[in-house]
């Protein structure tokens, strides 16, 4: 696992270790499977629709996920827009989402790039 390419995506891969009690192959194993993570996709489409219940739902989760697996900045962007729809604060959504998609894209490559080494 490349700490520095893990890092440059926003990833704390040393926090991450932690939080699995030390285990870097079950933090690895996660880290993978964060590639089928679904909830983003599935916000996409509500975004579209301006289901923002649904955005809330999605974004939440993928906020808990993102914090577990110590993607600083991902869950801190994912916790601004839940923040903001909690609030019914519907201005610059999109600016946040696109930031959030942004910053998903660059650690599910940065991961993809970590599963072929």
């Amino acid at each position: 696992m490349n700490e520095k390419n893990l890092k440059n995506a926003g990833i704390d891969c040393l926090s991450g270790v932690r939080r699995f009690a030390g285990s870097a192959e079950l933090y690895e194993k996660y880290l993978r499977k964060f590639i089928d993570d679904e909830n983003l996709s599935c916000a996409k489409k509500a975004m579209a629709e301006k289901n923002y219940e649904d955005v809330l739902k999605y974004i939440h989760t993928l906020k808990g996920v993102t914090g577990n697996l110590s993607m600083t900045e991902l869950f801190n962007s994912c916790g601004e827009l839940v923040v903001k729809l909690k609030n019914k604060e519907f201005n610059n959504l999109d600016d946040i989402f696109e930031r959030i998609c942004l910053l998903y894209s660059k650690a599910c490559e940065s991961i993809c790039v970590e599963s072929e080494n």
